[in-house]
C-alpha cells in the first residue's frame, strides 16, 4: 500500500506540472519544458526510454528541465501497462534524474524499487551503493563496491554494438561509478556521477 500510495504522489506531481497551464508554467518552468503528455505517453516503451528526440531525454537535457522529465517518467509508468522491468528501469531513470538535481528523498525511495530479483552483473550491489552514496553511508558504500568488484564474470559476457563487432565493456559493469562516489564522497550526486574532475 505504501508503494502504491507513493507511485500515486509522484504520479500527481507529474501531472500537476505537465498540464499546459500558463500559470504552472510560468512558476516553475521555462516555456521550453512544456511538453504535450498525451504524445509522450503514446510512445512505445523503447522510444520513449531510448529515443534521443522524442523521449524523456531530449526533455532531460533541456536546461533547467531535469525535473520536468522526471515528472514525464513518473506519468509513464504510472499510466501504462508495462512488463517489471521496464518499469524499474523507468523508475532508475527517474531516480538518477530527482538525485541530479539534489531531489535526495525521493531518489531514496525509487533506488530500492529498481532492484532485480537475478542479475549476473551484480546490480542490485551497484544499487545499494548508489543509495549509500544518496544517504552518505561511507562504510555501506565501501561493502557495495567489495562486493560488486567480487562478481565473477560470466563466460556469456560478450558485448557488441549495434552492428554485431565486439566492444571493450569494464567488469564489473557500474563499479567505476561507485568508485567515483567513494572519491567524491562529500560531493553532489551529480559532481560525483561526473568524477568531480576538479578534485
Amino acid at each position: 500500500m505504501a508503494h502504491r500510495t507513493t507511485q500515486l504522489v509522484i504520479s500527481f506531481i507529474a501531472l500537476f506540472f505537465l498540464v499546459p497551464s500558463a500559470q504552472a508554467t510560468e512558476s516553475k518552468y521555462p516555456q521550453k519544458c512544456v511538453v504535450d503528455y498525451n504524445q509522450m505517453l503514446n510512445l512505445s516503451p523503447r522510444e520513449f526510454d531510448q529515443n534521443w528526440e522524442k523521449g524523456w531525454v531530449k526533455l532531460a537535457e533541456m536546461d533547467g528541465c531535469k525535473e520536468a522529465a522526471a515528472n514525464v517518467i513518473a506519468l509513464y509508468y504510472s499510466q501504462r501497462e508495462l512488463s517489471e522491468g521496464a518499469i524499474k528501469t523507468l523508475k532508475f531513470h527517474e531516480a538518477q534524474l530527482r538525485a541530479e538535481i539534489d531531489q535526495y528523498e525521493l531518489a531514496l525511495l525509487l533506488f530500492p524499487q529498481t532492484k532485480q530479483t537475478e542479475s549476473s552483473i551484480g546490480w542490485n550491489h551497484y544499487v545499494d551503493g548508489t543509495i549509500a552514496f544518496l544517504a552518505k553511508d561511507k562504510a555501506g558504500l565501501e561493502d557495495a563496491i567489495r562486493r560488486l568488484a567480487a562478481v565473477p564474470k560470466p563466460t556469456s559476457f560478450n558485448p557488441t554494438d549495434a552492428d554485431g563487432n565486439p566492444i571493450d565493456v569494464p567488469w564489473p559493469p557500474n563499479l567505476d561509478v561507485l568508485e567515483r562516489f567513494k572519491k567524491c564522497f562529500d560531493e553532489s550526486y551529480l559532481e560525483a556521477y561526473a568524477g568531480c574532475k576538479d578534485k
